[in-house]
């Protein structure tokens, strides 16, 4: 039930490539649940219900790939989500254990010279493969992706263990990025040809939402205790408000009666009703 949303759309990826309407209707639907569910997952101190959350972000992931035509990257998504989300739950108890352990350790920050570090590492490397990918590099948003969750990767491992850690951030980065082109490329053969066409306000799109989502995971990471992370805790551990909104909103359009408990309140005739 989880993946049955991308799974049926991969099915009729033939029929769902022809409808603009459909896709801008899944891009800009589940790119905001995948904004929105990513966010909250950061403020969740329960591991079951940070997973909760993060299979949200995950399942609308994979519905703007398929929007974006990325048939294939949304076949890598569902079969790697399973076994990430597997071990996940498996490993829930260790998860426990170095969530605490990062609590009593200060979080250190990379520094410019990290982040700059990364970026000729990462984006040299994102930029070929993306070229040898096929004849054309498009949609942008992917890539973009891949080469901001690398950086991060290395510019984290220089600022927790220093520069004797850059080869060792490099060769992971490269075994992941090239375990990503296997997949991607093997899903490939796999999903037949769908005809999908590029559109760049659909890239320019998940591009900003990845962009915030990036912003707010520094600002929450390295500056906890700053009057911006602390407004954006509050709004985010309180999921935007959106149940208390929708709630009211639901009221609104289909209010409820509710009888009067009439010993309670003797004016009240008998089948006299009161609008909450």
């Amino acid at each position: 039930m989880i993946n049955l949303g991308g799974f049926l759309l991969i099915l009729f990826a033939p029929l769902f490539s022809l409808s603009v309407a459909a896709q801008t209707l899944v891009i800009v639907v589940a790119g905001l649940s995948m904004l929105i569910a990513g966010l909250v997952m950061m403020t969740r101190i329960s591991i079951k219900v940070r997973l909760a959350w993060s299979t949200t972000a995950q399942m609308a992931l994979m519905l703007v790939e398929c929007a974006l035509g990325l048939y294939e990257l949304a076949l890598v998504h569902m079969l790697a989500h399973s076994c990430y989300k597997a071990f996940a739950f498996l490993s829930a108890g260790d998860d426990v254990a170095d969530y605490l352990r990062a609590q009593r350790r200060e979080q250190v920050a990379p520094e410019l010279p990290a982040w700059l570090v990364a970026a000729c590492i990462i984006v040299p490397g994102v930029a070929v493969s993306a070229l040898l990918n096929g004849s054309t590099a498009f949609p942008l948003a992917p890539w973009l992706v891949v080469s901001a969750a690398l950086m991060i990767l290395i510019a984290q491992f220089v600022a927790v263990g220093g520069w004797q850690q850059i080869l060792r951030a490099a060769c992971l980065s490269l075994l992941l990025l090239v375990c990503y082109l296997l997949l991607k490329g093997t899903m490939t053969s796999v999903i037949p040809a769908h005809g999908h066409v590029y559109s760049a306000l659909f890239d320019f799109w998940v591009i900003s939402l990845f962009a915030v989502q990036v912003l707010v995971y520094l600002q929450l990471q390295y500056r906890p205790a700053s009057l911006p992370s602390h407004r954006l805790f509050i709004a985010l551990n309180a999921g935007f408000y959106l149940d208390e909104w929708m709630t009211r909103l639901t009221l609104k359009w289909w209010p409820i009666s509710l009888p009067r408990d009439n010993k309670a309140n003797p004016a009240v005739q008998p089948g006299e009703m009161l609008h909450e």
